[in-house]
């Protein structure tokens, strides 16, 4: 996504008085299905993206 849209995303959250803001379905999706993948996975994959 380009700078633009997430700040513009992030301010009409600030304006709304949300703590959090998830800018783009697909950013959403991936920050949603966390909750349901096993946490195993969830350390597994990002070990392997930060090495």
């Amino acid at each position: 996504m380009d700078a633009a849209t997430v700040a513009r995303d992030g301010f009409r959250g600030l304006m709304n008085g949300k703590p959090l803001v998830i800018s783009g379905l697909r950013n959403w999706l991936l920050a949603e299905s966390l909750r349901v993948t096993p946490r195993r996975l969830v350390t597994a994959v990002s070990r392997k993206l930060l090495e």
